[in-house]
C-alpha cells in the first residue's frame, strides 16, 4: 500500500501527486534483523511444523522402566577410574614435558645470543674500505678477513641479508653493498 504525499501548487499549474521515496529507517540494522527473523520463522512454520511442537498434550508414562546391568555399573565406574588416573598421568607428564622444552629453548637462545655477541665483537674490530661510486650510485663497503674463516662465513651470511634490503646510507642516495674481503 503506497501513501500519497501532497505537493503543493504552483500557481499556474494544477496540483501534483507523487509518491514518497523509500527510506532507510534510521535504525537499519535492527529492523533487518527483525525482518530476517520473521521470515525464519514463516519458513520453519511451514516447513517444519514450528507451532506443533509446542502444545500441551498429555501422553501416559509406560509402567516399564529400563535399568542398567550391576555389573555393567560396576564395570563403567573401573574404566571410568582408570581414566581418570591415566588423563592425571598425561597431564602431570606434559607439563614436565613442557618444563623440559622451555629449558631447552632458553639454552638455545642464551647460546644463540652468545654467539652473536661474539661475532659482532669480531666484526666491530675488523677493518673496512669505504668504496664511493656516483656514477653507480652505490657505496660499497669491504670487509677484511677476520683471524677465523668461520667467522668470515657467518658475517659474508649478514652481508648478502643486509644486502637483500637495498639501504640507502643516510644523507644520500648511494645504495649500500656490503662485501667480505676482495672480490
Amino acid at each position: 500500500m503506497s501513501r500519497l504525499k501532497w505537493v503543493a501548487r504552483p500557481p499556474d499549474r494544477h496540483p501534483r501527486h507523487r509518491l514518497p521515496h523509500r527510506r532507510r529507517p534510521a535504525g537499519g540494522g535492527p529492523v533487518l534483523a527483525r525482518w530476517s527473523q520473521e521470515k525464519f520463522f514463516k519458513y520453519a512454520r511451514q516447513h517444519y511444523g514450528l507451532d506443533r511442537l509446542a502444545d500441551y498434550s498429555i501422553e501416559d508414562i509406560p509402567d516399564t522402566l529400563k535399568v542398567v546391568n550391576p555389573a555393567h555399573r560396576c564395570l563403567d565406574g573401573q574404566v571410568r577410574s582408570a581414566t581418570g588416573k591415566l588423563n592425571r598421568l598425561l597431564a602431570r607428564f606434559g607439563t614436565q614435558s613442557k618444563h623440559l622444552v622451555d629449558t631447552l629453548k632458553m639454552i638455545a637462545c642464551r647460546a644463540e645470543t652468545a654467539m652473536a655477541n661474539s661475532l659482532l665483537q669480531a666484526l666491530y674490530q675488523i677493518e673496512a674500505d669505504l668504496l664511493p661510486d656516483h656514477e653507480a650510485g652505490t657505496l660499497t663497503i669491504r670487509l677484511h678477513h677476520s683471524a677465523n674463516a668461520s667467522t668470515d662465513a657467518a658475517i659474508q651470511k649478514l652481508c648478502d641479508e643486509l644486502n637483500e634490503t637495498e639501504t640507502l646510507f643516510p644523507r644520500t642516495n648511494l645504495r649500500l653493498i656490503l662485501k667480505v674481503g676482495y672480490l
